[in-house]
């Protein structure tokens, strides 16, 4: 199991700090909240966001701009600019937080 290890003197899985810190996000966020943090990777996929330590969001490029593929609109972004986000959905197992740009109120 990824994120786990084994005890080898209890035979028991033992969380990582890693996989506590998405559990803690998890209970401390929710769907719909908008979250801030730099940019700290743009891929061809989209912007990788530090929301904090241990854990980063992407925002798909399907999620930067409404009614557009949002590949046209990664110029606007660089690597250390703050942005606001909100949290599509958080997947502590998969260690994923979806967040979207066009689904901010007022987008």
């Amino acid at each position: 199991m990824p994120g786990f290890i084994l005890n080898a003197d209890s035979k028991k899985l033992v969380d990582t700090p890693i996989k506590a810190s998405w559990r803690r996000y998890q209970r401390d966020h929710h769907r719909g909240e908008v979250v801030t943090g730099p940019i700290i990777q743009i891929t061809d996929y989209g912007l990788i966001v530090d929301l904090e330590s241990d854990i980063e969001g992407i925002v798909h490029l399907s999620d930067i701009r409404a009614g557009s593929s949002g590949e046209e609109h990664l110029a606007e972004y660089y690597i250390g600019l703050v942005i606001d986000t909100v949290i599509l959905s958080i997947e502590p197992e998969r260690e994923r937080v979806s967040l979207g740009i066009k689904q901010l109120p007022g987008k």
